[in-house]
């Protein structure tokens, strides 16, 4: 059960840095499945130190790939407010908003990158 979910995760990855929004938002999705599988098989492998390890960089990716999609998601948003309201502080505040992902977003795309190379290179709990 778990062998193919993660099939699924390193192909939906495959190339990882150039992957479009949607197709990250696809992989996350993915992956979310594969950790609650994973999760769910957890008592029979849970004194396992491989366990923990691949959970760890299972979560991590996921944390990653969200806070990609938060940033992806807000700045939707706050165009259409910006279309719609006319108010300069509104705007102002938006401007601050988006400011401030752009100043994080480099750092939190090196993270998701690394974090993604950690994750493919860490090997399964299970027995294939």
């Amino acid at each position: 059960m778990l062998d193919p979910l993660e099939r699924k995760a390193l192909k939906r990855g495959r190339r990882f840095h150039r992957l479009r929004p949607e197709a990250r938002h696809r992989l996350r999705i993915t992956l979310k499945k594969l950790r609650c599988s994973a999760e769910f098989f957890l008592p029979l492998y849970a004194n396992q130190a491989s366990t923990r390890k691949y959970l760890k960089q299972l979560s991590r990716l996921q944390d990653a790939l969200g806070k990609a999609n938060d940033i992806r998601t807000t700045r939707t948003l706050l165009s259409d407010v910006r279309e719609h309201v006319d108010s300069p502080g509104v705007h102002r505040a938006i401007g601050a908003v988006i400011g401030w992902q752009g100043h994080i977003e480099p750092a939190g795309a090196r993270r998701l990158n690394n974090s993604w190379r950690k994750f493919r290179r860490t090997a399964p709990f299970w027995p294939c």
